[in-house]
């Protein structure tokens, strides 16, 4: 999750922070995949807001910050997306 307090934009060039969710709300978790699986895409980054305990997706994006995401979740996105392309020829 990408916060900045001084900013209604949440991108870095803005000041905003990145901050891992733990527990991802069920909600949330379906309303994501929905999302997903109705653009048909093989991975996407999901911007969302939070307002009054209730999340809003406001875009989808087919492309995402590889570097920042890696790190943040201790995981190699880029192979990840390597092994997808190459199971799929």
């Amino acid at each position: 999750m990408r916060l900045n307090e001084n900013d209604f934009r949440c991108n870095f060039q803005y000041g905003a922070i990145w901050e891992k969710l733990d527990v991802v709300p069920k909600k949330l978790k379906e309303a994501s995949l929905k999302c997903f699986k109705k653009f048909e895409l093989d991975f996407c980054a999901i911007d969302l807001i939070e307002k009054e305990n209730n999340f809003y997706i406001i875009d989808v994006n087919s492309n995402l910050v590889t570097k920042k995401v890696s790190s943040l979740l201790n995981i190699n996105i880029c192979d990840l997306i390597v092994e997808n392309i190459v199971r799929k020829i």
